[in-house]
């Protein structure tokens, strides 16, 4: 008797488990995210990682990495292949870079390639002042992949082009 018990626990479990993933499948496709969905949310993630950088806050710039997966190049062609790596560089630029005058994008375009998986490409427009009170400018862009992880965008890849340009006095 006991081992019938536990024999129907053990399968009533089964069919539970079997029911809930297959409402779970169908909840997932009939809620599948619109492209206007996806490209208004990567976008808001695209903009806090950016605005993260501006204000030159680590933590939060880099809640928008993933840590194990990501690769990426930098404007002098180095393949940066950790976050480790990445990290460094953004404390170095924290030591010479004393404040961000500008920090603008003229243009942001994403492509979703998948409902977890979106190409984001932006060109930039940035003005610094180093530490020595130097003013810097600089224009090119920035391409990334995002992936959608537990609910979360994360970028797995990224390189840019930022190249210096004359600061024209005014």
């Amino acid at each position: 008797m006991k081992i019938l018990g536990i024999t129907l626990l053990l399968i009533s479990s089964i069919l539970l488990t079997a029911c809930d993933k297959t409402k779970r499948a169908s909840t997932h496709s009939a809620t599948a995210p619109s492209p206007i969905d996806i490209k208004l949310s990567i976008e808001g993630s695209f903009k806090k990682m950016m605005n993260a950088a501006f204000e030159q806050n680590e933590e939060i710039y880099f809640s928008f990495i993933d840590n194990d997966n990501y690769i990426g190049m930098d404007d002098f062609g180095q393949i940066i292949e950790t976050t480790k790596v990445l990290k460094q560089q953004f404390i170095q630029n924290k030591k010479v870079i004393d404040s961000y005058e500008l920090f603008e994008f003229d243009r942001i375009v994403t492509k979703p390639l998948s409902n977890t998986i979106v190409l984001v490409l932006a060109q930039v427009r940035v003005e610094i002042t180093t530490i020595t009170n130097q003013p810097l400018a600089f224009f090119g862009g920035y391409t990334q992949i995002w992936q959608l992880q537990q609910g979360h965008w994360k970028v797995i890849s990224s390189s840019s082009t930022l190249r210096p340009v004359n600061k024209v006095d005014e």
